[in-house]
């Protein structure tokens, strides 16, 4: 709270100059007729937030109490028995100080950024925790009005998303949560209608096939739901259900997907068994009149008939569709295929979950896309990491950009906005680690840096990177390409498993180096949180506790010798909470 003539805009020094009776701040904003009971200098029914009477001796003393520590610079009484103060110079002003509750948040604040399994540059929940606001799976990602907005399942005293705005994928400002009331709501998918006015949100609210509206332009103000009346044939077909919905919209029609899960709650169909659900579609012209498309696939792929279908997003992706999505067993996994006549027939299937925590749970879990302005497709996903302190518990991957060249594989690399978060560019080229030896690097360490490494061709049967190395080059978390196995592992070196688990954070992706071709890493340490991309066709995450002084960086070689260049970054802090 300040009151008099302090130079708070530049261009305007003077802002106030000349005498007060009475100082009061509400809570809300008062009517007229409220405002034209009020009196200087008496008290009234409407109980101010904060109250300086000037008529008073000591009237450099908050009457509410919300402010217990007041300054006066040079504010004064020309006569002691005045019911006015003087602010007619501009050096003459008042000034609160800080009360204990805003000095005990500040601390508290700064202890929570000062913990060292707190990453600085992934996306996470500002306050969450596991009781009462964990996140959960991503469901709103679109640009809108020039922001991304990007919202999550948010479980607090209600159910809500967790929303925040980006103008860059990087830099995120936390909005205000959505509330849905208790009916709560699972994972859904967003569009932006035909005539671009309006953003809507279709989900199951009250597990209800639904949807939500919004145009504002922070999009914080969301209608009730719209439930959707579905065709009476529905009803007739024993594979649909209400489950994990997506949408998009497609020439005239809005198009409406339902996922599967086993065990989802709802009546029994009689002799349906448990693995019967399918993937069903539904389309509108109007978002009024629904037809049923039935299947939504024409098959599925062997071995995978006892997956779920959750978390689904449907695009189109270089010269084919690509339907990604989470089973809970796998993570997250993707089918590539062929979209025609209102069927998805997929023709490849692989997981993307390769990485494991301590829990078994794969870390790479539920995920989100969007088409951004200049047609990156563009995901996010939320990270089952378990990184210690449950405050953080909601923490998401960095943004990826998804894409399918002519070659049919797909690519997977950390989106170029990243690159502005970089300082303090570090190199060491030409290093050479021969057969059994490791060679620490001189000039790079850190736990929140950017590494690109790239090894030349070699012979070698076992090599790579520790990574947050103890002064010995152990306790690390080690990055390893097998080129016999055909495998990127990751595995902890801790010499004790980490406090409360009794297994190890572990990894092993398929990638396997074309003939003469180098293998190029660009690994994101974020604290506790590494994110490795293997020459953009795979891509891993893992966590790692260490001590803060355990942050060594060592190249290892066995079987052969390996030559090496590393180029890192400092990496600045992106969330500004």
């Amino acid at each position: 709270l300040v009151v008099g003539p302090i130079r708070l805009v530049p261009i305007r020094p003077e802002s106030f100059k000349g005498k007060i009776k009475d100082v009061r701040v509400y809570g809300r904003a008062l009517t007229r007729e409220e405002i034209l009971s009020l009196k200087p200098n008496q008290s009234s029914s409407i109980q101010p937030f904060s109250w300086l009477d000037c008529s008073r001796e000591d009237w450099v003393k908050d009457q509410a109490g919300k402010f217990p520590e007041i300054k006066n610079r040079g504010a004064k009484k020309e006569n002691p028995k005045d019911r006015h103060v003087i602010f007619e110079e501009r050096t003459r002003y008042i000034w609160s100080v800080d009360s204990e509750a805003v000095r005990l948040a500040r601390d508290f604040r700064q202890r929570l950024m000062n913990d060292p399994t707190r990453p600085t540059y992934h996306l996470l929940n500002s306050e969450g925790d596991l009781d009462r606001n964990y996140s959960a799976d991503p469901n709103i990602f679109v640009y809108w009005k020039g922001q991304y907005h990007f919202s999550y399942m948010n479980k607090g005293d209600e159910y809500a998303f967790g929303h925040y705005t980006s103008t860059d994928l990087v830099h995120w400002r936390r909005r205000g949560d959505c509330g849905l009331g208790g009916g709560g709501t699972g994972t859904g998918g967003t569009v932006i209608t035909k005539d671009g006015k309006k953003v809507l949100f279709f989900s199951r609210f009250g597990g209800k096939p639904s949807y939500i509206e919004a145009s504002d332009e922070n999009l914080e103000n969301w209608s009730k739901p719209i439930f959707i009346d579905l065709p009476p044939e529905v009803d007739e077909h024993d594979y649909w259900i209400s489950w994990d919905h997506t949408a998009w919209v497609e020439g005239d029609y809005y198009y409406l997907y339902s996922g599967s899960h086993s065990g989802t709650p709802g009546p029994p169909r009689p002799g349906a068994g448990k693995w019967y659900l399918e993937p069903t579609l539904l389309r509108s012209k109007d978002l009024k009149k629904w037809e049923f498309l039935g299947k939504f696939m024409t098959k599925d792929l062997p071995g995978l008939e006892r997956q779920d279908f959750s978390c689904a997003d449907f695009f189109k992706l270089g010269n084919k569709h690509m339907k990604l999505l989470i089973s809970h067993s796998w993570g997250v996994r993707y089918y590539l295929g062929e979209w025609k006549d209102n069927k998805f027939t997929p023709d490849f299937h692989a997981k993307m979950a390769w990485s494991y925590g301590h829990s078994r749970e794969p870390v790479y879990w539920a995920h989100k896309t969007y088409l951004t302005p200049d047609g990156r497709r563009v995901a996010m996903t939320l990270l089952r990491a378990n990184l210690g302190n449950t405050l953080w518990s909601g923490t998401y991957s960095l943004p990826w950009e998804l894409s399918l060249p002519e070659d049919g594989i797909l690519r997977i690399k950390p989106v170029r906005e990243l690159e502005q978060l970089r300082y303090n560019k570090m190199t060491e080229n030409k290093i050479a680690v021969t057969n059994g030896g490791q060679y620490r690097l001189k000039q790079i360490s850190g736990d929140t840096i950017e590494l690109k490494v790239t090894v030349k061709p070699t012979n070698a049967t076992d090599f790579g990177i520790k990574l947050l190395c103890d002064q010995n080059n152990q306790e690390a978390l080690k990055i390893s390409y097998l080129p016999a196995q055909k495998t990127i592992s990751l595995r902890d070196e801790k010499a004790e498993t980490d406090p409360g688990t009794n297994t190890r954070a572990r990894g092993d992706a398929p990638f396997e180096l074309k003939e003469g071709e180098d293998l190029n890493l660009r690994i994101f340490i974020d604290k506790p949180l590494v994110e490795i991309f293997i020459n953009d066709r795979q891509a891993v995450v893992q966590r790692h506790f260490h001590k803060p002084e355990d942050v060594g960086i060592c190249l290892y070689s066995k079987g052969g010798d390996i030559e090496a260049d590393v180029t890192a970054w400092k990496m600045a802090a992106s969330n500004q909470w």
